[in-house]
Parts: C-alpha cells; structure tokens; sequence
C-alpha cells in the first residue's frame, strides 16, 4: 500500500488529464470564480473553496486550476476577503457559490454540478469557515480543511455535527497545530488528521503578474503536498474513485506525512509533560504531575 501512495502522490502532484475553462461568479450574483473541466456533457462532483483571511481566489488560482483538471467543478468565493470581514457572511457567500454553481449550465452550456456530490476545501480561517458551513448542510459528502485557524468561539465545536468525512492537513511545528488536532477529535464523522513538515501558509500564491514570469509564489513543496492529498481525498469520496481509496483510509501511511491518532496524541503529550517536568523543582513537578493524573 506505501508504494501505491506513493505512486499516486507523485501522480497527483501533477495536473490531471483534462483541460481547464474558468470564468466569474460574477454572472451568477456572487463575487468570486469558478473553473471546469472541459470534458464531454454530464455532471461533475463540485468543490467549494474557502480562502484564507484577506486572501481571495486570485491567491489560489493554481490549485483551483488543479482540482478542475482532475474533473472537479471548483468555485471559489471572493467574499470575506477584507480585514473587518464577518466570518458570518463569509459562511454564507461560500453557501451561495454552492447554489450558483449547482444551478448555473457550465462548460459552453453541456455541463452541471452534481447536487450529490458536493465537497468544501478550506486553507487557514477558510478551513474553520468551510467546517462551520458542513455543520449546516446536510448535502455535503467531502470536506478538507487544510491548516485550520481559530474563529470565533465555537467554531471549532460545530465539528460535532457534521456526518461527512473529513480530511484534515496540518503543519509539523505550525502555529495552528492544536486546532487540527482540536478540530479532528471533535468531528463526528469519519475523519483524518495528517501532518506533513510543510509551511501552513505556503498554500497561498503570489499575485498574477508574478506569475506570468513563472513564479508561482508560496511553497512549492507545501502547495504540491496539499494538492495531492485533498485531490486524492475527494477523488475517493466525491467521485467514488476505487483507485485513490488510500487517501481517504485511516490506516493508510501515505509518504511525507505523519498520520495523527489518539495513540500519538497521548505519546506527544506525555512527552511534553516529561520535558515539562525537568525544568521545575521536584516539589513543583510533583504537584503538576499529581494536577494532570
């Protein structure tokens, strides 16, 4: 199974086999963009994405051009990218990029989402805001949040109610770590923590004129690791794809990351307390350890 995942990151990490047509929300009454893949007339899974806080779609052009070359309809909001933004509203534009998409005719006319199969990606506060929306709908199938970033209080806690499994990405010594870890021990369905030594804001790109010189901006590393996990996940859950079935397995070792269970978690924090322990005085320690039995 290590070298099939191995195999299928390395595959994945690359542009699928269709090409991409894209366009405005704009036309549809919601700000943001939306990319297709050019593939025969039918129905495609969907894909919304939340961007970061005061980021927008233009920061992650590449990766939505990414998930729609693997046959994904990916739409991306642009609302909520202002610094006094409410997390609110923002919740509720990426609902409405939803319908839009689901509603809108696609592909010159020959293509629609299918309301069946309808997955949220997130990077940063947009993973936090793309958990809170699968808290409220119930026609979600697939959910990652990548680097998820503390909201407002409760937030976090609506991961209780949502049924769809969850992939959730964080980075080895990053600042949010224990969000992931909060966010993948809270979910009520089945989800998936895994831990990579990535940059958790290097899924941001640069801006578009950086770009038309070749410089894609951010982490190359981060951004191709990411793009292969969430694109395998929902490959599984969204497009029932058999073949990319280790990404969505709890069990599954999949190379450049760490998988993160409870057995981890209880090592990584008896281990932190050992350190703890060592640099107070016995009296001192004694007593904390006897607090944390």
């Amino acid at each position: 199974m290590a070298n099939k995942a191995k195999k299928l990151i390395g595959k994945l990490g690359r542009r699928g086999p269709h090409d991409v047509d894209f366009g405005d929300l704009g036309f549809t009454g919601v700000s943001g963009r939306i990319y297709v893949p050019r593939i025969k007339a039918g129905k495609a899974p969907l894909v919304a994405f939340a961007h970061d806080w005061t980021k927008s779609s233009r920061y992650y052009e590449d990766t939505l051009k990414h998930l729609a070359s693997w046959g994904f309809i990916a739409a991306a909001t642009d609302a909520g990218s202002g610094i006094f933004s409410s997390q609110n509203k923002y919740i509720d534009a990426i609902s409405d990029s939803i319908e839009a998409a689901v509603f809108a005719d696609l592909g010159h006319g020959k293509l629609r989402a299918d309301p069946r199969s309808i997955g949220l990606f997130g990077h940063g506060l947009g993973a936090t805001a793309a958990t809170a929306l699968a808290s409220y709908r119930t026609d979600i199938s697939a959910v990652v949040a990548a680097f998820p970033k503390a909201a407002s209080a409760g937030t976090i806690g609506r991961a209780s109610l949502i049924s769809a499994p969850g992939l959730v990405i964080s980075a080895e010594k990053g600042d949010e770590d224990h969000e992931a870890e909060s966010l993948s021990q809270i979910w009520n369905g089945p989800c998936i923590l895994r831990r990579a030594d990535v940059d958790e804001n290097g899924l941001v790109e640069r801006s578009a004129l950086l770009r038309k010189v070749g410089l894609a901006g951010g982490d190359r590393k981060t951004q191709q690791l990411v793009r292969s996990l969430a694109t395998g996940f929902l490959l599984s859950e969204l497009a029932g794809d058999e073949e990319y079935a280790v990404f969505a397995s709890a069990d599954a070792a999949i190379p450049g990351t760490t998988l993160v269970d409870d057995e981890l978690i209880e090592k990584e924090e008896q281990k932190a307390l050992a350190k703890e322990l060592k640099k107070q005085p016995f009296w001192q320690s004694a007593a904390v350890a006897a607090l944390k039995r």
